[in-house]
């Protein structure tokens, strides 16, 4: 009889080199997901930098902003008061043509005690020492400054009428239409 003789290491070293593939495909796995690891951390570590670097900018920007919003805002503030300004030049302008107007036309006779105005009225305070004045002036000379086109009246009113020493006093309004 012939005895079986059973090889153990042809076995062995089937199995031996079997796990020695899945020590090196383990090993293998493991160096790999390590490595996809420290680029992962390395990533993180990467973009927290970038996170901060673009949060201080951020930051930058924003006080930038706002001290250019200052300045706009102080820019505009120029701007509304330069355009008031130029607004009150050009309606000083036309106010005065007015007033020359006025006074233009009031007789010789009265003399002129108090000129108030500001943009729609002007108040003229006139005295004279006759009441016939007074006559001819409300008759003829207040219709005809109502017709004054440079005047451009949209209302005349008396104030007030009355003595004042030795002579009559009379404020008498002018509403004004300043869109010629």
């Amino acid at each position: 009889m012939k005895e079986e003789s059973i090889n153990l290491t042809s076995i062995k070293k089937e199995e031996q080199t079997l796990l020695n593939n899945f020590f090196y495909i383990s090993l293998g796995s493991f160096i790999f997901m390590f490595f996809i690891a420290v680029l992962l951390i390395a990533y993180s570590l990467i973009l927290r930098a970038k996170i901060a670097s673009l949060t201080s900018h951020e930051h930058d920007l924003g006080s930038q902003l706002s001290a250019r919003a200052n300045k706009v805002g102080q820019i505009a503030l120029v701007n509304e008061r330069a355009t008031s300004i130029k607004n009150v030049l050009n309606n000083r302008d036309k106010l005065s043509g007015v007033v020359d107007a006025l006074l233009s036309s009031i007789p010789t006779a009265f003399s002129i005690d108090k000129i108030a105005a500001d943009d729609k009225l002007v108040s003229i305070e006139m005295v004279s020492e006759k009441l016939s004045d007074f006559d001819s002036f409300l008759e003829s000379t207040v219709p005809a400054i109502a017709k004054k086109k440079d005047i451009g009246a949209s209302s005349i009113n008396i104030n007030s009428f009355g003595q004042d020493g030795d002579g009559y006093s009379l404020t008498i309004n002018f509403q004004v239409n300043q869109n010629k």
